[in-house]
């Protein structure tokens, strides 16, 4: 099935059991911390959790997926999970997990998710990710200031453009 089909069929099974988001979110973790196929099915899984509509109700267990040994893994849950609470206390606390601390990924991504918000909050820790010293947090940052309709995004673009570090 292609994952807007097996979207389709999760909604469907739904109204025989209300829980099919959480298992689904199950599904991932067990399969997340296995290689070659076991972690493709984790990855599709994610996807079509994430059409469903299911992720509100996989929150508790996607949270823990923040401490899955797969980057990949993390990086996607951090995405989901902003997606759907869409706070920006999200990207901090995203960037405290122990597993996720030093990967830039799974900051990027909590960044990534809160692109368009413009609240305050979410400027304010749109800045922190502008000026943080891995390329991927500081352009998402820089992003979501740009879409945010914020100056500085702009001027922090330019400045990783004019960069000597070629990741900028």
């Amino acid at each position: 099935f292609t994952v807007a089909e097996s979207a389709k069929l999760i909604r469907q099974a739904k109204s025989v059991d209300p829980l099919v988001g959480v298992k689904l979110a199950k599904l991932v973790g067990t399969s997340a911390s296995e290689e070659g196929d076991r972690e493709d099915l984790a990855q599709r899984a994610l996807d079509v959790l994430d059409q469903t509509g299911e992720v509100a109700t996989a929150l508790p267990t996607l949270r823990g997926l923040m401490e899955c040994k797969n980057a990949d893994i993390r990086s996607k849950v951090a995405l989901l999970i902003g997606h759907e609470t869409r706070n920006p206390q999200w990207a901090d606390i995203a960037a405290r997990g122990s597993s996720s601390l030093d990967d830039a990924r799974v900051r990027a991504s909590a960044i990534e998710s809160l692109w368009g918000l413009t609240t305050p909050a979410a400027k304010d820790a749109f800045r922190r990710a502008a000026r943080d010293t891995r390329h991927r947090v500081a352009g998402a940052g820089a992003v979501a200031l740009f879409i945010a309709g914020d100056p500085e995004g702009m001027s922090a673009i330019f400045a990783f453009a004019r960069s000597e570090q070629a990741e900028f």
